[in-house]
């Protein structure tokens, strides 16, 4: 098989790829290769660095936002033996971007170019009741153009894992996983004071459990098991070493028919990021100081989906959920107007997540809604003064998607649209909080025709909203796509679910 696409759009955006797939060597091989380029040049609200003086803010365009990326995606599959099956994956990405940032001072020629290779190969089970896998990420990126800021930071992890699946009677399925990962961090700023930076870290994780089914209730009970040692080897950050344990539990029981009952409880642990710890890409500032993030997380709620559906297939769900974190890793905005991570010490979070979906039948055939609303409060428990009891950034105490399709032989009509509610940007809860953002996009597929051909186009952001994003970093305003791709027909066009 293969395929070709080509299309573009509003603020010079052009984009191209294509893929292929056959027999190649014994086995089954898939080849992915892509280009897209954009000038960027969108209009946006510039606050003109002051964010507590409404009365200057513009409409400006944005300028040295233009970005050019290609990227190749290799895999073959082959069977290795009886029962057994080797996988390999090659992805190579390469980006070369202007760096705007979110303030008027910004250098309007700084450069980030992004190279990154990732390898792996993988050996299982046919019926992936095992499975062996070893990855190799390289990455660089590079900044300049920027000042004392400019750098070269290059990233190298290695992970190996394994992992295992069997079954225990007929009411038991025992697993079991164990990973070793190493990173490496390496970065030279002949700019700045911190003219070098470097950190490597090792972990090492093993992780057990164990699904039981009752049949007689009927219910399934989920117990897991994982333990990882964390060690951090000299550096700027220093040298430590961090051990977590943490247990994970989960129960789900179909109550009555249709309706089940479902509930989950862990603990967990994740150590800062590089990009966290020493980000220097002209978007976010490093915070070696960073400490890994632990809390304690749950949920519980119901699933419905009704026996009797005479109006169209309906499903229905709704969860409780919450967790108590420990210095919990959160991003601000700094007096300098840059992303930066910082560890807000303990906070909560407590919300309810529902969700929706409904495909018509009979005269309604075709006729598709899907929707899931979030309503929480995040709020930062910290004994630092002026901040217990404040709002946590980034995270909107309200957020809704919805999308509504209609489907007519090789027509698709979509319509979606995203809300995040207004939400604060600092710890303090002293700057001007960000508003409510609402995104409605527009699309329309035609085809794949007799002959292969499909037309995709797309009207995103039909409302103008000039609303940022979570951390204040401008988005696109309303914006026009069209794509014309082709795949060689396979003689089966109709469409199950058109009228």
């Amino acid at each position: 098989t293969a395929g070709v696409a080509a299309g573009g759009g509003s603020f010079g955006t052009a984009r191209a790829n294509a893929m292929g797939a056959g027999p190649l060597a014994g086995g089954n091989a898939s080849a992915f290769a892509s280009w897209r380029r954009t000038d960027g040049d969108f209009d946006y609200r510039d606050d003109n660095g002051t964010l507590y003086n409404p009365s200057d803010d513009r409409v400006r365009r944005r300028a040295n936002n233009d970005s050019e990326a290609v990227e190749s995606l290799l895999r073959w599959k082959h069977p290795a033996f009886e029962g057994t099956r080797v996988q390999l994956r090659e992805h190579i990405f390469h980006k070369d971007e202007g760096v705007p940032g979110l303030a008027r001072f910004t250098p309007p020629k700084a450069r980030l170019e992004t190279t990154r290779q990732v390898a792996a190969a993988a050996l299982g089970s046919d019926r992936d009741r095992w499975n062996l896998e070893q990855d190799f990420t390289w990455e660089e990126r590079r900044l300049s153009d920027y000042g004392a800021f400019d750098n070269t930071g290059t990233t190298m992890v290695s992970t190996s894992a394994a992992r295992w699946g069997l079954p225990l009677g007929s009411s038991h399925w025992l697993s079991g996983s164990g990973e070793f990962s190493w990173e490496d961090f390496q970065q030279q700023s002949p700019g700045n004071l911190l003219a070098r930076q470097s950190a490597s870290r090792s972990s090492t994780a093993v992780a057990m459990g164990d699904d039981w089914a009752v049949p007689r209730i009927p219910a399934t009970l989920t117990l897991q098991l994982r333990h990882q040692e964390l060690w951090n080897d000299g550096g700027s950050a220093g040298s430590d070493r961090t051990s977590s344990t943490d247990p994970r539990g989960g129960l789900r029981w179909e109550a009555l028919p249709g309706l089940a009952v479902k509930g989950n409880v862990s603990t967990y642990f994740r150590p800062p990021a590089f990009d966290e710890l020493f980000g220097r890409d002209g978007f976010t500032t490093g915070n070696p100081d960073l400490v890994p993030e632990q809390g304690l997380a749950w949920d519980a709620g119901l699933e419905w989906k009704p026996r009797a559906q005479r109006f169209g297939q309906l499903g229905l769900s709704w969860a409780w959920y919450g967790s108590n974190l420990d210095n919990g890793i959160v991003v601000v905005l700094t007096f300098d107007r840059t992303a930066k991570a910082v560890n807000s010490g303990k906070a909560t979070i407590r919300g309810h997540e529902l969700r929706a979906e409904w495909k018509g039948t009979g005269m309604l055939r075709g006729v598709a809604w899907s929707a899931n609303a979030t309503v929480q409060r995040a709020i930062n428990r910290s004994d630092a003064p002026g901040l217990n009891g404040k709002d946590l950034p980034g995270l909107p105490p309200v957020e809704a998607y919805s999308r509504l399709s209609w489907r007519r032989g090789p027509f698709v009509l979509a319509w979606e649209v995203n809300v995040a509610g207004r939400h604060e940007v600092d710890s303090e809860n002293l700057a001007p909080s960000l508003p409510t953002r609402t995104v409605h996009d527009l699309s329309l597929q035609v085809g794949p025709s007799t002959r292969g051909f499909a037309l995709s186009l797309e009207a995103q952001n039909l409302g103008n909203s000039l609303v940022p994003d979570e951390i204040g970093f401008p988005l696109p305003g309303r914006a026009y796509y069209a794509t014309l791709s082709w795949s060689p027909p396979t003689g089966d066009d109709e469409d199950p679910d058109a009228p």
